[in-house]
């Protein structure tokens, strides 16, 4: 009956009417349009290198090579679905992301944009002052030990003005009017900066003019990591912040390779286990209490710089000839 119909439609030059497909991951029609549209991204010179089908190289004389990104496909899937689960354009999300240690990280700008848009809070907003100058040390790494098998460490000390920055913002009700309630990150100092090894890295933001916009984006970051990780998830740690913990080198495709082993890292604990605070706003001055010494007290025991363990980096040993003959006569009982 319905074959009758659509010819009946037909022979009357009347367009007959199908439904549209929508880009869903779990059916067939879905997941394939999602792949067309990928495709055509990957095909586009306006997104960025991680999403691109090919990518130009230039060797030391300057000639240009086309080569192939076999991820570039599956880097815009995510970001298409990045993009559906926080509410902006795909366009947006590949502006704004980078590769790094084979993982897609998004700016810390790019996840502040997503805290916004999701209207669970005001927009973020910062509290700054200046805690005076202060003397910090950090460990930087210099050669290799062959006898302890580790990267040796020195230690220095240097004087900085030690900022604050705190992001806040209020907390919206069901009807999306802000109240009195907030919620705020922890802070984040350039004593902080130091210690943590983020100064002294090549190439720091946090030594120059950059280091007030520095602070905002490690705090936002930490506030989104406490209040809105379901918003962020799939994001990780935002770019900045991958690139002040690891070593990263830029590569032809557009990623970003660690060159450092991983061992030799220190371990910084997860934002989410340090406690944050929830206080009121003051009726009369509208500004946000100071943060309690518990509070504070986490902070310093939780981001503080670790030393170096005496054993350093651990090192598999391969057994002798001799080893291997006694595990096989065990084994052969």
């Amino acid at each position: 009956m319905q074959q009758t119909t659509q010819l009946t439609a037909l022979k009357n030059n009347q367009l007959v009417s199908t439904p549209d497909v929508k880009v869903d991951f779990f059916s067939k029609s879905g997941f394939e349009l999602a792949c067309r549209i990928s495709r055509a991204f990957a095909t586009s010179n306006a997104v960025p290198e991680p999403f691109r089908q090919f990518n130009e190289k230039k060797d030391k004389q300057g000639n240009i090579t086309l080569v192939e990104n076999p991820s570039a496909i599956g880097n815009c899937l995510v970001a298409m679905e990045v993009a559906n689960s926080v509410g902006l354009s795909v366009i947006s999300v590949m502006q704004n992301a980078d590769v790094i240690q084979g993982q897609l990280r998004w700016s810390a700008k790019y996840q502040i944009a997503a805290v916004n848009a999701s209207r669970r809070f005001t927009p973020l907003k910062f509290k700054r002052r200046n805690l005076g100058y202060i003397k910090a040390k950090y460990k930087e790494k210099t050669d290799w030990n062959n006898q302890l098998r580790k990267f040796n460490y020195v230690e220095h000390e240097v004087e900085i003005e030690n900022l604050e920055c705190i992001a806040w913002a209020y907390e919206v009700d069901e009807n999306m009017r802000p109240t009195k309630e907030i919620v705020q990150s922890i802070p984040v100092t350039m004593q902080m900066a130091v210690e943590e090894g983020w100064y002294a890295k090549d190439g720091s933001k946090w030594q120059g003019d950059m280091r007030l916009q520095m602070l905002q984006y490690r705090a936002a970051s930490f506030f989104a990591s406490i209040y809105a990780p379901d918003v962020i998830m799939g994001m990780g740690r935002s770019s900045e912040e991958a690139r002040d913990i690891i070593d990263v080198t830029p590569q032809s495709d557009g990623s970003y390779s660690a060159n450092v082993n991983l061992q030799d890292l220190k371990s910084t604990p997860d934002v989410g286990d340090i406690p944050s605070t929830r206080e009121s706003v003051d009726p009369e001055t509208g500004e946000i209490s100071q943060a309690s010494q518990n509070t504070e007290q986490a902070v310093s025991d939780g981001l503080r710089d670790e030393t170096p363990g005496e054993s350093g980096g651990t090192v598999l040993e391969q057994p002798t000839q001799q080893q291997t003959r006694q595990r096989k006569k065990v084994d052969l009982g």
